[in-house]
């Protein structure tokens, strides 16, 4: 059986992630690249798609990541007010 799998983002995409400076408490936007997409499938259903990104020791689920600098810097906003 074949399984189609489509993700939002590619290796080699730019993403905007939040971060936070840990000196003021404070989020902001930083561009990043993905490097490696990790896919956890169980019984033909994907159950979690992982991004990893250059200079991060981290992974990061589609919903941490933005496609332009104004969306991440909106979520940054939320978080900063904790709207």
């Amino acid at each position: 059986m074949d399984i189609n799998i489509k993700t939002k983002y590619k290796s080699g995409d730019t993403v905007w992630i939040t971060c936070l400076n840990n000196n003021d408490q404070e989020h902001f936007p930083m561009a990043v690249k993905i490097i490696k997409i990790d896919l956890q499938i169980w019984s033909n259903v994907t159950s979690e798609v992982q991004y990893f990104v250059d200079g991060v020791n981290l992974y990061y689920k589609e919903n941490n990541l933005f496609a332009n600098a104004e969306d991440a810097q909106e979520e940054c906003y939320k978080l900063n007010h904790r709207l």
